[in-house]
Order: C-alpha cells, then structure tokens, then sequence
C-alpha cells in the first residue's frame, strides 16, 4: 500500500508506501477534464498517466505509458463507467 498528497501543480510529491514504480510523482491539471501524473523511481521517469473525464461525467479515461519498476514496458488504457 501506498499514498501521496498532492496541489495538482505540477509539484513533485513524495509517495510513502511501498510502490515498486515510483518514490516520487507530480500532479497537473491540464484542463478541467484532464489530470497528467508524471511518476519517477531515483530521479527518472518511470510512467506517465493522462487520466480523461468525460464532459458528461459518465466515464474517465486513464492512459498509462512508460516503464515499470521492474523494466517491462507499460502501454495500458483503463475506461472507467460511472454505474
């Protein structure tokens, strides 16, 4: 388990926790839809998500890419439905 704090501002925030992945990461609002969250393991960066809420509010879309903690690549899309 794993958490962090964050103003969404770019901001690099420290992650407390165990995550393989990333020790630090930095949150932007891009627009009012659209979060980028940049994550970096020793000072490089690991993965880069864009998540994407629909105008409607019915679905968000999250797009991750880059590399894990364990060097594999990462190219994931998650579409997520508000029930």
């Amino acid at each position: 388990m794993w958490s962090y704090t964050t103003n969404l501002d770019g901001a690099e925030s420290k992650i407390t926790g165990n995550n393989p992945n990333a020790d630090v990461t930095s949150v932007k609002r891009i627009d009012a839809h659209t979060l980028e969250i940049v994550n970096k393991k020793g000072g490089k960066v690991t993965t880069t998500q864009r998540n994407v809420a629909a105008a409607d509010g019915k679905t968000r879309t999250t797009t991750t890419t880059g590399t894990d903690g364990k060097g594999q690549k990462v190219n994931n899309v998650g579409v997520f439905e508000k029930q």
